[in-house]
């Protein structure tokens, strides 16, 4: 389908893995399809009904108790149940499927009307109740599939970049604050600071969990700290930029200062 295509499908995984913080949810268990055979024979023995008691069908469909604006054209509606059932077994069922079931017919009744009663009527309703679930079952499915796709891409891309001893500017920046979470990353952090005594970030707005984290741990607390951006820019998620991150930063600084003029218009 249109959300399985190998386009959507890389669409997905790149925002999925944009920052190594994200969190797939929810995680799906996984989910075994049944045969499609019985479905296949209900659907055989539903044509054979059908050219068996079509113009009974029609004929309760004509019915004075119902709303016609409801129903609609009744020779277009029984030319797609005859182009559907003398097809192959497809799904989704096509538009109006649903008119020939009971359980719609009972809600296109006119008030003070009666609704047409035919055992096709309930076999259409028993129909699209199986498709239904297996329509259901198969969007878990997918559900899972592209779970799956995420924690096999996370592992196997890890495996590739290390195999070829290359790595990516994320690479650097998720080594780097994993060091300052260890066990020496006080050292680690001390020696960064001896090279550089203050710390001034332009359009901080553009920042990511991983990047402030970095400098939280290396600056803040610990030496000068600037932080200049303007969190309405923040919505654009420039660079993989998090409001959330900005909105942290804010409530944890010291000293706040605004411009109350606009130079750049």
């Amino acid at each position: 389908g249109e959300t399985c295509g190998l386009g959507k499908l890389r669409e997905l995984l790149v925002k999925g893995t944009a920052q190594p913080q994200i969190e797939i949810i929810p995680d799906p268990a996984p989910v075994v399809l049944p045969s499609l055979e019985p479905l296949r024979e209900n659907f055989r023995r539903l044509g054979e009904e059908w050219r068996r008691v079509r113009d009974e069908v029609i004929a309760a469909l004509s019915s004075p108790g119902l709303n016609k604006r409801d129903i609609g054209n009744l020779a277009k509606l029984a030319g797609a149940m005859e182009s559907y059932l003398n097809g192959p077994f497809i799904f989704p069922l096509f538009k109006d499927f649903k008119k020939f079931t009971s359980t719609h017919l009972s809600e296109c009744v006119k008030k003070g009307g009666e609704c047409p009663t035919h055992s096709f009527f309930d076999k259409c309703a028993g129909f699209q109740a199986a498709v239904n679930e297996l329509q259901a079952l198969m969007a878990r499915k997918v559900l899972s599939l592209k779970s799956e796709m995420f924690k096999y891409f996370r592992s196997e891309f890890a495996r590739r970049k290390e195999s070829l001893n290359v790595q990516s500017f994320e690479d650097l920046l998720t080594r780097l604050n994993r060091a300052l979470e260890g066990s020496r990353g006080d050292i680690l952090a001390a020696a960064v600071r001896s090279r550089y005594k203050a710390a001034l970030i332009d359009e901080f707005q553009d920042t990511d969990p991983v990047q402030y984290s970095i400098f939280d741990r290396i600056f803040a607390r610990n030496a000068p700290l600037f932080l200049i951006g303007d969190p309405k820019q923040a919505i654009y998620g420039f660079r993989g930029a998090d409001l959330f991150t900005y909105l942290q930063a804010s409530s944890e600084i010291e000293n706040r200062h605004t411009l109350l003029t606009n130079r750049r218009s």
